[in-house]
């Protein structure tokens, strides 16, 4: 059982707590606040009370601590004015209300901010209304304007001074249950003013502390503590001395002197501009790394000192461009931001001098406003004409002229043009329409419910007709018989015999109420079939524009291939200049339209593979021509869309990869056992040998090959792309490397097939054939290949396409086959039914769990269930064996460790059950202390371990502690009492009455699963 919780798993446990308290349990304590403000006249302060301490717990768990902060603010408020200790009861009860309110904010702002930050004001007035030593919330000087620096000067010597006196007055000798906590809240509360105030030095003045206090006795760390306090006295004034210069230099600071700035961009900026510029594609790497670097330091110091935000702004990537980037790549990229650089300056110095400033300044607010993801360099079509220096990246200067034309055209009314929507935007569009689809797809299903029902109404109803009739013949002839025993009836009327007066009796009145109520359930039934057919047809409109709504969307963002492809065109011809070979790049499928999201991803493997064709594939101009090729050697970048896959292809005519001299290699490398000869291995096993890491055939290193890097990296970034990276070649005719990815489309037409009680979707696309088992031909007795149209195919059981210990389907039991298109050959499997065919919304897996590269993600039905959706052409050929039909040994653990959970609040207790879940434990969930109880009598002797609240309704921890305990069979079962009810008094009963731990929320997790690890292993080597 593992004891350390995955980070990622952590993180994914916490988000989900997060907005699980914001959904469930925030806006019940909201409520409770409300209705207990209220009613002032006659406060319930114990639901007030509650709701602020319970909403303090929550807003911890869920790492909001601002709301923390100020819920523990407010709890303080209620407590003074509970207990009468609070003099101006109108200001109180006021700043109550604004904190009621700033609750409700900050909860809607936390569902879509990370940080969600209190009114510092607010908790300030709170804690003067208190008298509380607590530090303020992060103060910015956008909030306090020039108070900011008084109130970090109040904090300073006011506030944070009642603590270092606190702890001074303290005695040597004094209880170490009394230091301790001190201490400890001495720390928390110095960092959370280092955090919030931005004083760095402060924290690390008191991070001693916390490490003397694990490692020595609690004397010596009161020693130390009133050192570091006496230090930071000291700090305390220097900073507080230079923050009043700062502000006195800032206030009588002169302005920038204008020739200054404009000559120190037009000399200094354009020389270090040229400096990068000058640097050729053979530059040592070294060099261009500290060129690059030493760039990007002289402009955030030029744009510090001459106030020009624009120019730390756009020097701003390079940092990130140097550690994702090869040199090279870097130094191309970073000769592209040179030429915007410059115009960015031009822009600039014409804002002082040009009539036109404000428009053009405009413009250059425009260019910068658009998404990173939309900005593509555009290259000239004829690339042989194009001026190709080291600044081929630099964009054309723009003449006054063209400035002033392109203010005219920005400042056109918009009519019918054209606006600019971020990636990002786009993406949540599209979000948003899938959630569509998905409710359509609920709606679709409630809908078919609806129509069976109406077709099993109208059938009853329509078996009811002749019972209608029967009952109308019985009334008829009660009627006549009545006419019989009106004779011999004294008491009746006799003014009319009973031809002239029909007479009726109750039987009567209920037969005809029967009669009425069967008109009324067929009146019903036709409005039921009314509204069936309009909800029918208003959903089929629906779903069509639903789907040309998703094909909008999803179409807004896709490019053509030519916006990534012609940026290969410089460099391979800049390459051809370095190394003396004449290349062409020529471009296939520059039309395919490409998901433009997926495209920049595809720029690196493409650079490595395009430098690689180059390098390796490419002979030089004297081989060639020995060759009798021509001088001139050709490389083909080509794009096709093919079933749903994206197929780009680099296609050189050079000497190809020779197998031999992979196979010699890969021996001395290691790769291949050197007792097996060259004849052991196929062509095509020898060249994959290639993608294996730190792989290289270069005779020595250069620039761009030989270095063992490259190919392996391009294999795992296309792996990260759900996609696959395949090689072929011809010794002294080219190589062709081929890259397969699936295409970002959610919205699929999909095959649902049964599998046992499991379900599993299929593109419609992939499937070729889907057959009966009875018209199987198999090849062999095994049962693993069959003839499909001429031609020998694998035959697999479904279930064991998924990478789960179960028990894969027996041949028998498949009733249907399914041929499938793969990468490289058709693919049979054996399912046990097709459920139908369904339009739906397909959603990835993140990387908490690993899963194949077939399995692209799930989808999730109208009924709400779950299921894996498989891309065939994601199987390699080497894991057609990891499918067949063969049994697989299955090793589940034998022992689980059961734990319960008795917690009454939502977020806490979904928290608690995902992380014992996560670390691999049985976890059973009770709402409050009764469930738990009776769950205990059910689950008696298999119940390992019980972590429980205190608060909670209908039998509160204490009482399910001392239950449980009177039981034998858990007289030596681990109880963990988990609670924010942290003080001596309920540790003391807990452990009078059998508590095993007692953990404060809210709970780390870590600290959970190392107390539930630790106690079970006790348990069991006790027993």
């Amino acid at each position: 059982m593992s004891s350390q919780l995955d980070p990622e798993i952590l993180a994914a446990i916490t988000a989900e707590a997060r907005q699980c308290f914001l959904d469930e349990d925030a806006p019940e304590y909201l409520q409770m606040l409300n209705s207990g403000f209220n009613d002032r006249a006659n406060p319930n302060f114990t639901a007030l009370l509650r709701a602020a301490h319970s909403l303090k717990g929550g807003a911890g768990l869920a790492s909001l601590t601002s709301l923390q902060h100020l819920a523990h603010k407010l709890e303080d408020v209620l407590v003074g004015l509970q207990q009468s200790q609070i003099g101006e009861i109108e200001l109180a009860w006021a700043l109550v209300e604004k904190s009621i309110d700033e609750v409700g904010y900050i909860i809607s702002q936390a569902r879509t901010v990370d940080d969600a930050i209190a009114n510092p004001e607010l908790i300030v007035a709170l804690e003067s209304l208190v008298g509380s030593n607590s530090a303020p919330e992060e103060v910015t000087d956008s909030e306090f304007g020039s108070d900011n620096h008084d109130l970090i000067h109040s904090t300073l010597t006011e506030e944070l001074e009642n603590s270092f006196v606190t702890i001074e007055e303290l005695e040597i000798d004094a209880p170490a249950a009394i230091v301790q906590p001190l201490l400890s809240g001495f720390v928390d509360e110095c960092a959370f003013l280092a955090e919030t105030l931005d004083l760095l030095w402060l924290g690390e003045a008191v991070a001693p502390i916390v490490e003397v206090l694990e490692t020595t006795e609690i004397a010596e760390a009161l020693l130390v503590t009133k050192e570091i306090i006496s230090y930071l006295r000291t700090e305390i004034g220097e900073y507080l001395n230079n923050l009043k210069l700062v502000a006195n230099e800032v206030e009588s600071q002169p302005e920038i002197d204008r020739d200054l700035v404009v000559n120190t961009l037009n000399q200094d900026l354009e020389a270090m501009c040229q400096a990068i510029a000058d640097l050729g594609m053979d530059t040592p790497e070294a060099v261009i790394n500290e060129a690059i670097a030493g760039f990007a330091d002289e402009c955030i110091f030029l744009s510090e000192t001459l106030a020009l935000p624009w120019l730390s702004l756009a020097v701003q990537p390079v940092e990130g461009i140097l550690a994702d980037c090869d040199p090279l790549e870097a130094l191309l990229t970073v000769q592209e931001l040179v030429g915007e650089i410059r115009q960015r300056r031009d822009y600039y110095l014409e804002d002082s001098t040009d009539p036109e400033a404000e428009a053009i300044h405009e413009v250059d607010e425009l260019e910068e406003s658009s998404d990173e993801d939309e900005v593509f360099f555009d290259f000239p079509e004829n690339h042989e004409d194009a001026e190709l220096s080291t600044v081929m990246f630099a964009p054309p200067a723009l003449s006054e002229d063209q400035i002033v034309a392109k203010v005219v055209e920005a400042q056109k009314p918009a009519g019918s043009n054209q606006v600019r929507i971020s990636l990002e935007k786009l993406e949540g569009m599209a979000n948003n329409v899938e959630e569509l689809i998905l409710s359509q797809s609920r709606i679709n299903r409630q809908q078919k419910i609806l129509n069976q029902a109406n077709r099993r109404l109208r059938s009853l109803t329509r078996q009811f007709e002749p019972i209608r009739e029967q009952i109308q013949d019985l009334y008829n002839r009660l009627a006549v018989g009545s006419i019989d025993r009106s004779s011999t009836d004294s008491n009746e009327d006799n003014d009319f015999d009973a031809l002239e007066m029909d007479r009726y009796t109750e039987l009567h009145t209920s037969l005809q109420s029967f009669q009425e109520l069967m008109l009324q359930i067929q009146e019903t039934r036709t409005d039921i079939d009314f509204v069936d057919r309009e909800l029918s047809e208003d959903l089929e409109q629906s779903e069509k524009n639903l789907d040309i709504l998703y094909a909008e969307v999803t179409n807004s963002r896709l490019v053509p291939f030519d916006i990534l492809a012609k940026r290969f065109i410089p460099q391979i011809h800049v390459l051809g200049q370095r190394f003396d070979k004449l290349v062409d790049l020529e471009i296939e499928g520059k039309n395919t339209l490409v998901d433009q999201i997926l495209l920049e991803q595809l720029q690196t493997p493409l650079t490595h593979l395009l430098n690689n064709a180059f390098d390796h594939g490419i002979e030089s101009k004297y081989d060639r021509i020995a060759a009798n090729k021509p001088e001139t050697a050709t490389i083909t970048l080509t794009a096709q869309l093919q079933n749903n896959q994206l197929v780009i292809t680099i296609q050189d005519d050079g000497g190809g990869i020779n197998p031999e001299k992979v196979y010699h290699r890969a021996v001395e490398r290691g790769i291949c056992p050197p007792a097996k000869s060259i004849k052991d291995f196929s062509p095509e096993e020898i060249v994959n040998w290639i993608f294996e890491p730190d792989f290289s055939t270069a005779a020595q290193v250069s620039d761009i090959s030989g270095r063992g890097m490259g190919l392996d990296i391009v294999l795992n970034l296309i792996r990260q792309l759900r996609g696959q990276l395949y090689v072929t070649t011809d010794v002294g005719l080219g190589t062709i490397f081929t890259i397969s990815l699936p295409i970002n489309l959610s919205l699929r037409s999909l095959l649902l097939v049964q599998l046992q009680n499991r379900l599993l979707a299929i593109p419609h696309t992939s499937i070729l054939e889907i057959l009966p088992y009875q018209e199987l031909y198999f090849t062999n007795q095994s049962k693993e290949y069959i003839n499909w149209q001429e031609q020998t195919i694998p035959l697999a059981a479904a279930s064991n396409l998924f990478p789960c210990p179960r028990k894969p389907l027996q041949l028998s039991q498949g009733k249907v086959a399914i041929v499938l298109e793969t990468a490289f050959e058709p693919l049979a499997i054996l399912v046990d039914a097709i459920e139908g065919e369904e339009k739906l919304i397909i959603k990835p897996f993140d990387d908490t769990v690993p899963v194949p590269d077939y399995i692209i993600g799930c989808t999730v039905l109208g009924t709400g269930e779950v299921i894996p959706v498989i891309l065939p052409q994601g199987i390699a050929k080497g894991a057609i064996s990891s499918v067949s039909v063969k049994n697989s040994t299955v090793t589940i653990a034998n022992t689980v460790s059961t734990v319960l959970i008795a917690e009454d609040s939502v977020a806490t207790r979904k928290m608690l059950d995902k992380i014992l879940t996560a670390a691999g434990y049985q976890v059973l969930v009770c709402r409050d202390g009764q469930e738990a109880l009776d769950q205990i009598e059910q689950y008696q002797g298999r119940i390992d371990l019980i972590v429980s609240d205190v608060e909670m309704p209908r039998l509160n921890g204490f009482e399910l502690l001392a239950k449980v305990r009177t039981k034998p069979a858990f007289k030596n079962t681990p109880i963990v009492m988990a609670t924010s009810r942290t003080g001596d008094r309920h540790r003391q009963k807990a452990k009078r009455l059998g508590a095993t731990d007692y953990l404060g929320k809210p709970v780390q997790p870590q600290q959970l699963i190392d107390t539930v690890t630790s106690l079970l292993a006790k348990k069991r080597n006790d027993s």
